[in-house]
């Protein structure tokens, strides 16, 4: 088959058959002012993505961390109160430590207390002359930590408060939180404790 050209026109012997020659139509891949403005919007679009992304990322940061801080609240509080709503008697009240009676046979003994030296509160069950019988409940405790001891009127005792005076027990329990301080509180009335 011999192929001719004639006027941009190719024709074939044997065989009608025109063909028109155009370059633009045929034409396939991109220019490169085309691709010069794909990386242009690409480069206008792509610190705004990553601002959206990271902000996206730092509130997943403190959700997840506002979780962690008010699950190890909870547990510290529901303890507290499940024992002192066990509680048989308040052996010591003071501003750092409780050491209270639970209703057990025989009776238990359990002291909480604030330790500021490693911003912990520890609770030990047994041998509480002996550092190494504490077990840490929570970390990440603030100074501002306390037990507050009150009358039946909600009004705060002097420290150290008399034995016979305390109706209720509040932990007041400040925690580090982001840099910042989260508080929670507790107020429990003792209905087993016979002071």
């Amino acid at each position: 088959v011999q192929r001719r050209s004639w006027q941009g026109y190719y024709y074939s012997n044997g065989m009608i058959q025109l063909l028109k020659f155009n370059n633009s139509t045929n034409q396939k891949g991109f220019t490169l002012i085309e691709l010069i403005v794909v990386v242009t919007i690409i480069g206008i679009l792509a610190p705004g993505m990553v601002l959206i992304y990271s902000s996206i990322l730092d509130n997943y940061r403190t959700m997840n961390a506002i979780g962690n801080v008010t699950k190890r609240a909870e547990f510290v509080l529901s303890r507290f109160t499940e024992d002192m709503n066990n509680c048989t008697a308040i052996t010591t009240a003071d501003v750092k430590e409780i050491e209270i009676e639970i209703a057990t046979d025989p009776a238990q003994t359990y002291r909480y207390k604030i330790d500021e030296t490693d911003k912990t509160i520890k609770l030990c069950l047994e041998g509480c002359e002996n550092e190494q019988n504490y077990h840490t409940v929570i970390e990440g405790v603030r100074s501002t930590t306390q037990f507050k001891y009150l009358d039946a009127n909600l009004a705060e005792l002097a420290a150290p408060p008399t034995l016979g005076d305390i109706i209720y027990v509040e932990l007041k329990l400040d925690l580090v939180f982001l840099e910042e301080t989260t508080s929670y509180s507790t107020i429990v009335y003792p209905e087993k404790t016979q002071l």
